[in-house]
């Protein structure tokens, strides 16, 4: 049987050697993991008897000392501040603000301040906001837990970082250093009274702009301008940052004279006499500062044109668009209001800073440069007032501002102040300022002087017996009184508030009073001690229990003058 040509073709095929083709075909796929490289690292671990012991003696530290909720100490945390990553840092400072507001946390300022200020300051020129403010709110929560004292040796730390964020190129960093300037103005105003030459000029650059023409080199406001917040609310607050630089520095300069008073000592030479070389109290030390190459100049004199500059051009670009609304020229918007506020507090301060530190050329600069200006664009306005009511504080404040130079006041501003001084309830001893200061110039009338007085008088009636402003206005009065100022009527009533009060130390002011007025054989006081002489000596007998001894002796000095000069 013959076998078919195709099934021996097929038989002789079969028989060759085939080779195996890759099932790479559509529809086939390689198997998992075959196209996959593998990167797989297998450690060993080295154990060395020494490593142990010290890894369990500082799990032991590690424990001993305050931990977070997610069991990280101080040193943790301080060391991923430097992270790259924001995430990282934030919950750092979250943990820190943690540790630092703590049971612990004073302990920990105290053991780590120079660790945890030069970690945590640079931070508050960050460029993340979130960062910003919370590394703001921890810089707060160490310094409130600091001694003045202590924080001495980081002030050129701290005044860099903080210039740094003051002129920073970005304007959100520059708004959020002013912050700082509130809390180290809070938790530590004597850095703020120390460097306030460098801060003040970074803080004002933020507003001010240079002006170039013809004449001398001026200065107003920057056409500088963000979406963020409007030209006038920025003005606004770095003046008003302005203002808390110059308390800060006023503050500090009182306080240095009381302490110069404090440590005066009287020594009495008698035979045997000696003295140690150092006092074994109150020793006042030397200062790192007064080490370097100082300036006879005060730096307040280059910078009060900057300044007043400012308030200028910023007022009237303020105000200028207003105008006037029937016929109420010092009625402002809100926003107008808190520049006032700070204005005022502003000029407030320098004439203060002027009389703290007798800088005539202070006042030498406000008076031929800028205060005709002042009265023709602020104070010619006054009384002001907003839609939240009167400006009382900034109306008195002005005031006090307008009376230190004599030269600009006329019948027209003394309406006005007179006007704003009968209209206050405010109590504080700016009024008094006010009225002393008035009624010791010699330009004003004698029947403006009469009525301010008789204003004086009233204001001293309303007032609280015993408190300070009452005690103020007592002086005031007397010194009027020994001046040869008609305040008779003011004098009749002493009898009846010797009568009236009601404890040791306002018995003793009023006594004191008589008795001045009694030595100076005052016609008005020695006619109403007289009418009074009896209800006196009654009330001394009744209350003799009550009295305390001084008080019984001035009483007796005041009925032995007031006898002598009736007799």
């Amino acid at each position: 049987m013959v076998k078919k040509a195709g099934q021996k073709r097929k038989k002789e095929e079969k028989a060759k050697t085939q080779l195996k083709r890759s099932k790479t075909s559509p529809g086939h796929h390689l198997p998992k993991g075959t196209n996959v490289t593998r990167a797989e690292v297998k450690v060993g671990k080295i154990v060395i008897p020494k490593q142990v012991e010290a890894s369990s003696s500082a799990g032991e530290g590690k424990r001993s000392a305050p931990v977070t909720r997610r069991k990280l100490t101080l040193q943790d945390l301080v060391n991923k501040l430097g992270h790259f990553s924001q995430s990282v840092k934030l919950d750092s400072l979250e943990g820190l603000k943690e540790l630092l507001t703590g049971e612990f946390g004073g302990n920990l300022v105290a053991d780590n301040l120079s660790l945890l200020i030069t970690k945590i300051i640079p931070l508050c020129g960050d460029i993340e906001k979130k960062i910003r403010r919370t590394s703001l709110a921890i810089l707060e929560a160490v310094l409130v837990q600091v001694e003045p004292g202590k924080l001495e040796p980081l002030y050129p730390l701290i005044t860099a970082h903080l210039s740094c964020c003051l002129t920073n190129i970005q304007p959100a960093i520059q708004r959020d250093a002013l912050p700082i300037i509130d809390t180290l103005a809070n938790t530590a105003p004597d850095f703020i009274a120390a460097n306030f030459s460098r801060i003040l000029p970074d803080c004002i650059r933020q507003i001010a702009a240079e002006k170039t023409g013809d004449k001398a080199q001026s200065f107003g406001v920057s056409s500088q301008v963000t979406d963020k917040i409007s030209s006038l609310e920025w003005r606004t607050s770095v003046l008003s940052r302005v203002e808390k630089i110059l308390q800060c520095v006023c503050k500090g300069c009182k306080s240095i004279n009381l302490q110069e008073q404090h440590h005066q000592t009287t020594y009495e030479f008698k035979e045997h006499f000696s003295v140690g070389l150092y006092p074994l109290q109150n020793v006042v030390h030397m200062e790192k500062s007064n080490l370097n190459k100082t300036s006879n100049s005060d730096p307040m004199v280059d910078l009060v044109d900057k300044i007043v500059s400012l308030i200028l051009d910023t007022w009237i670009e303020a105000t200028g668009k207003e105008g006037k609304r029937n016929g109420r020229d010092g009625f402002l918007t809100n926003d107008v209001h808190l520049l006032l506020s700070s204005i005022s507090g502003v000029l407030e301060k320098l004439v203060a800073y002027a009389d703290v530190f007798n800088n005539q050329q202070v006042f030498d600069i406000l008076a031929s440069q800028h205060v005709s200006d002042l009265k023709q664009k602020l104070f010619c306005t006054l009384p002001y007032s907003s839609s939240n009511g009167k400006c009382s504080t900034e109306n008195l404040r002005l005031c006090s501002v307008i009376v230190k130079f004599p030269d600009i006041i006329d019948e027209d501003i003394v309406d006005k102040i007179q006007n704003i001084l009968q209209d206050s309830r405010a109590e504080g001893p700016v009024v008094l300022q006010i009225y002393e200061s008035l009624i010791s110039n010699t330009q004003i009338e004698p029947e403006r002087k009469h009525s301010l007085i008789k204003l004086l008088v009233e204001r001293s009636g309303n007032l609280p017996i015993g408190s300070i402003e009452w005690r103020q206005s007592l002086r005031l009065l007397v010194s009027l009184a020994k001046s040869g100022e008609d305040v008779g009527y003011w004098v009749n009533t002493l009898p009846d508030q010797l009568l009236a009060a009601t404890s040791h130390s306002q018995t003793n002011c009023i006594l004191r009073v008589m008795l001045d007025l009694a030595q100076k054989r005052d016609v008005t006081f020695l006619k109403a001690y007289a009418s009074s002489s009896k209800n006196i000596q009654d009330w001394r007998k009744e209350h003799a229990e009550k009295i305390d001894s001084s008080n019984q002796l001035l009483l007796l000095y005041v009925h032995q003058n007031s006898t002598i000069s009736v007799s």
